[in-house]
């Protein structure tokens, strides 16, 4: 089965990559090679374990932009693993949109994440990750040269939990949907405004720097309110 003729890209504009992966566009015995092979071995760079067989089913739109890569997925329970046969990267993973509990792995902390939670990693070393079904999980990867400067002790912040109830995240989650919905990520010139408020937003989710915090509040603090009003 070859990975370049069944990701199937959706048309978009200059620097923003768009591909979509479904189980639905494959029959029920060919789905498990499909996700081990498409979806596991090319698209997330993990070991796929489904929990349901042949019934197990995932969703995932991936954006990817200079800056910035945006994964959205609805899927069934699974345990998905990362491995050093994987790791191309050092960019900063963060992961929420949680809607069931969920157990992470990583740096040798496990963490039991629950509906709203968020979690930090690294993609420089090993992860687990895995549950029960998810309705709609996010994931940002975002070099790490371009927030470890605006985040107090970044290396702190891998394999930890980030609380549903963080003021910035809730600003963060909600600003990816209004992002998505605008269809903004299509516009050159927004994207790149819009990717920059990310990173604050992630910044400040983390735990921004004292001189970076109050650029980040006022730039992509304010701008994800703005959007929320909207």
């Amino acid at each position: 089965m070859s990975a370049s003729s069944s990701i199937a890209p959706i048309p978009d504009t200059s620097d923003c990559a768009v591909l979509r992966f479904s189980t639905e566009d494959y029959g029920p015995s060919e789905r498990l090679e499909a996700v081990h092979e498409i979806l596991g071995r090319n698209l997330q760079k993990v070991h796929v374990e489904p929990l349901g067989g042949e019934s197990f089913h995932t969703t995932i739109t991936l954006r990817q932009m200079p800056g910035l890569a945006l994964y959205r997925a609805s899927r069934s329970a699974a345990i998905y693993r990362r491995s050093r046969e994987f790791i191309e990267h050092d960019d900063v993973i963060v992961i929420s949109g949680f809607t069931s509990s969920y157990q992470v792995q990583h740096l040798g902390r496990t963490l039991s994440m629950g509906p709203g939670e968020s979690v930090i990693l690294t993609g420089a070393e090993p992860a687990f990750f895995g549950g029960p079904e998810q309705k709609s999980v996010k994931l940002l990867r975002v070099p790490a040269r371009m927030l470890s400067p605006f985040v107090a002790d970044l290396d702190a912040a891998y394999g930890r939990a980030i609380a549903a109830n963080n003021s910035a995240l809730r600003l963060l989650d909600g600003y990816l949907d209004v992002l998505e919905e605008a269809g903004t990520f299509a516009v050159p010139e927004l994207r790149r405004q819009a990717v920059t408020h990310i990173h604050d937003l992630i910044a400040l989710t983390i735990g921004a720097a004292r001189d970076a915090a109050e650029v980040a509040r006022s730039r992509g603090g304010q701008a994800a309110r703005l959007g929320a009003i909207k």
